[in-house]
C-alpha cells in the first residue's frame, strides 16, 4: 500500500503500524490527519472521516485517561477535537501543503460527553487572509456536547527537516 503508516499506540508494542486513510473530495490523501502526521492527534487516538470542500469529521472513542473527575470527556480533549476539524476544515479549501494556524477559538459547552464522540468543523467565510469556522462535537445519541467557533489563518508548511519559524 502506498499510504503511510502510523506506529501503533500500545505500549512496548511500536514494530506495528496501521495506515490511516482520509478522503479529500472523494480522493484519498496521504498522512494520517488528512494529510499531515499530527502527534498528539495520534495521542488522543483521533480517527479521521472526512476532509472536503470546506469539511472536516474526526471521531473519538473516549478512554479512562481521556476523561474528568465526573469519567466524562475532559474539557481540553473537547476543545482539540473542535479545534482540530475546524483546522482541518479551513486546510480542506486549499491545496496542499499547507497548514492552518488558530487565531482565536471560543467554546461553549452543552453536555458531559462520554462514549464515542464525533465532530463535524466547517468553514463559515473563506477570507482573504482569515477564514472563519464552527464545529459541533456530538456524542454517540447525536446530542450537542459542544460548539465552537474559530478564526484561522493558513500557512505554507516548511520541509520535513525545516525547523518551524520559533522552534528550537
Amino acid at each position: 500500500s502506498s499510504l503511510p503508516k502510523r506506529r501503533a499506540t500500545s505500549p512496548g508494542n511500536t514494530s506495528r503500524s496501521t495506515a490511516v486513510p482520509a478522503v479529500r473530495s472523494g480522493r484519498l490523501v496521504s498522512g494520517p490527519y488528512f494529510g499531515l502526521n499530527v502527534p498528539y492527534l495520534e495521542l488522543l487516538g483521533v480517527q479521521p472521516q472526512h476532509f472536503g470542500e470546506g469539511r472536516a469529521v474526526l471521531s473519538l472513542d473516549l478512554r479512562p485517561e481521556l476523561t474528568n473527575s465526573w469519567n466524562v470527556a475532559h474539557g481540553a480533549v473537547v476543545m482539540a477535537l473542535a479545534d482540530c476539524s475546524m483546522a482541518s476544515a479551513a486546510r480542506s479549501t486549499a491545496d496542499y501543503p499547507t497548514g492552518a494556524v488558530t487565531i482565536e477559538m471560543s467554546v461553549n459547552f452543552v453536555n458531559a460527553g462520554s462514549g464515542r464522540l464525533t465532530v463535524e468543523g466547517r468553514v463559515l467565510r473563506n477570507g482573504k487572509s482569515l477564514l472563519f469556522c464552527e464545529s459541533e462535537v456530538r456524542d454517540p445519541a447525536g446530542e450537542l456536547v459542544a460548539k465552537a467557533l474559530g478564526t484561522y489563518k493558513l500557512h505554507r508548511r516548511a520541509q520535513v527537516d525545516e525547523p518551524a519559524r520559533g522552534d528550537p
